[in-house]
């Protein structure tokens, strides 16, 4: 038993084509059996964190839990982790559970918003997702039933500026980092993108626990609504505003049919939409076809770019140093690793 402290994206995992779905447990207590279960009961002093992975229809079933959720699970498998996935993480987890469908005798229950929902490996396939906590869910009118359409600028038209204007944007990631804790409540995520323009930005995004972006890998879309642009250390970054929305698609290769061919408009989702940072909830999100043809175009685009043979710049290996011959009075120098 225990409580949900971060919630991660919907990811597919390549080895096995499956979704899947993570979430981070603290405050964990073992019990023997449900019945001696106490929701209620407090162990903030237990020091045990547990990264448990609900893998398929597991997946697909239980994305309706919140950070702060208490959850009881039973029957899960034990992985321990690899030696390479170890050095990936940022704690020092031991091992995680998986819940997977060929499993049988997995129990789970979860208590979110006072309500006690139970799913177990003989319900799975006929449970339903509570529609009271269904907001995370796209509606589906709003994929390809609106006739509004957003205005895009390019990154090279943006502009800092004081009175409150906000730009929505299209790139591709060059650059990212995960989620980090800062000395006040938010997490800072760093994102670096460019797109036709070839004029890159950094986006540097403060989001409560549990809700910043976690992009997958270089090369994929993001999409940022109501961004605020400002200048800092003489150059432009985009920054949250007032609800300020965000989406993340896979790059081109994963934007095909499998045999190469761009999937068509009507089969283009984002692997995480995020919250307007005033209500810290699920946002349902407009996409229209305009937006998948963006979507599919600067994907395209940012392959070809990203695999292209790009020209070093005049001097680009004046600040090329080694370790060893780096001296202490050298301000700056470019390392290689």
């Amino acid at each position: 038993v225990g409580k949900v402290k971060y919630v991660y994206p919907l990811f597919v995992d390549t080895a096995d084509g499956k979704n899947n779905w993570q979430i981070l447990i603290k405050d964990v207590n073992e019990f023997q059996d449900l019945a001696d279960v106490n929701f209620d009961a407090s162990n903030d002093n237990s020091q045990l964190e547990l990264l448990v992975v609900f893998k398929g229809k597991w997946a697909d079933k239980s994305q309706f839990v919140r950070t702060g959720s208490r959850v009881m699970l039973k029957g899960l498998t034990r992985v321990d982790f690899t030696d390479e996935e170890s050095t990936q993480m940022n704690y020092s987890f031991q091992y995680k559970l998986v819940a997977d469908e060929p499993k049988r005798g997995i129990s789970v229950r979860f208590v979110v918003q006072n309500l006690t929902v139970d799913v177990s490996s003989e319900t799975l396939d006929s449970f339903q997702i509570p529609q009271l906590l269904n907001s995370r869910k796209r509606k589906a009118d709003d994929h390809h039933g609106s006739n509004k359409q957003a205005t895009y600028h390019k990154l090279d038209q943006l502009r800092a500026s004081n009175d409150n204007t906000t730009y929505n944007v299209y790139g591709v990631v060059t650059s990212y980092s995960y989620p980090r804790p800062t000395k006040g409540k938010d997490f800072v995520t760093l994102i670096s993108i460019i797109d036709e323009s070839q004029t890159s930005l950094d986006l540097v995004f403060f989001f409560p626990e549990g809700c910043s972006p976690q992009v997958h890998r270089i090369g994929d879309v993001i999409r940022v609504h109501r961004l605020s642009v400002v200048v800092y250390n003489g150059k432009l970054q985009g920054n949250k505003a007032p609800g300020t929305s965000i989406l993340l698609f896979g790059g081109a290769d994963s934007l095909n049919d499998g045999d190469g061919a761009p999937l068509d408009e009507d089969s283009i989702h984002p692997y995480q939409s995020l919250p307007t940072p005033r209500t810290g909830t699920a946002v349902n999100y407009t996409f229209t076809q305009d937006d998948a043809r963006r979507t599919l175009s600067i994907a395209a685009w940012g392959r070809a770019f990203l695999t292209a043979d790009q020209p070093d710049p005049p001097n680009a290996d004046a600040y090329l140093r080694r370790i060893a011959d780096l001296a202490g009075d050298e301000a700056e120098a470019d390392l290689v690793c």
